[in-house]
């Protein structure tokens, strides 16, 4: 009876350890499953990321060669306001002086010095508040 008893126990054993032999595969099977689908998913994120970045980079080049032009619209309105309509304005008072009028009598004088004070005001907010964006 003994020797019937230890087959018994033997082939439990062996069952037994075939059973934790194909659950061991089970997980890594299920495992292998769950990385293979990890990875196709991260592919596609790669993908998604990867066009992100193209249109985000593809647009901030737009901003970046757009300040180009904010540059030129600066330096147009320096150049007039500083050169063209200053002196202008210095010539119609130097003349108005010398005939005895006051300049300030003029409403249109009196609109030079305002659109120059306003170009004055744009200029200066350019050069504060707008950097070439670093690419």
């Amino acid at each position: 009876m003994n020797t019937q008893k230890t087959v018994f126990n033997k082939i439990a054993q062996l069952s037994k350890m075939q059973e934790a032999q194909l659950t061991s595969e089970k997980v890594e099977l299920g495992n292998m499953t769950a990385i293979k689908g990890a990875i196709n998913i991260l592919k596609s994120l790669d993908g998604i990321g990867t066009k992100a970045i193209e249109k985000f980079e593809a647009k901030f080049k737009d901003y970046y060669n757009e300040y180009d032009n904010v540059v030129k619209a600066r330096n147009d309105i320096y150049n007039f306001v500083e050169r063209e309509a200053m002196g202008i304005e210095k010539t119609f008072a130097t003349n108005a002086k010398e005939l005895g009028i006051n300049p300030e009598d003029f409403a249109e004088y009196k609109e030079l010095q305002k659109w120059i004070s306003e170009g004055r005001e744009v200029w200066k907010a350019i050069d504060k508040d707008y950097k070439r964006p670093k690419f």
